[in-house]
């Protein structure tokens, strides 16, 4: 129903791409993709870099993700971590409280 969106598969997430839509077009799609997200409480929504993201709502982020990668390496490990969207922003709390670098 809308030409120039498309669905970006991840291995936890979906990212709903609508960069290719006309902008009056895009602010509905935006608005109809969040509304028929509200049908699935287990999942949350949110608008990033022209797309909307899909995750769980159990809280599972990219910080998340590093936090995780972080315990299995040990705490010698240094991390650095390099973001410009605002879907990297748990990631780069999540870096800086272990003491890493970040660029965002």
């Amino acid at each position: 129903n809308h030409p120039g969106s498309w669905v970006e598969r991840k291995p936890a997430v979906l990212s709903v791409h609508y960069r290719g839509l006309l902008p009056l077009n895009a602010v509905c799609f935006r608005a109809e993709s969040l509304r028929l997200l509200d049908r699935y409480p287990d999942a949350r929504g949110r608008v990033v870099s022209e797309a909307v993201e899909v995750t769980p709502a159990s809280g599972w982020d990219e910080g998340t993700a590093v936090e995780r990668i972080l315990a299995r390496v040990g705490p010698d490990a240094f991390p650095v971590y390099a973001g410009v969207a605002a879907n990297d922003s748990e990631a780069l709390t999540a870096t800086n409280r272990a003491g890493g670098v970040t660029i965002g």
